[in-house]
């Protein structure tokens, strides 16, 4: 029983920390189109 609660958490974790991942790289991506676009109208 002790195990199956271990695993459980350890899955909530899991999904948290993904959630989290999926999180920044949006952030991640959104900064990159920023500097692009900065960069695009610089070169101008």
């Amino acid at each position: 029983m002790e195990q199956l609660n271990r695993l459980s958490s350890a899955e909530n974790t899991l999904s948290i920390s993904s959630q989290e991942a999926k999180w920044l790289l949006g952030l991640l991506f959104i900064s990159k189109e920023k500097m692009a676009y900065h960069e695009s109208v610089e070169s101008r």
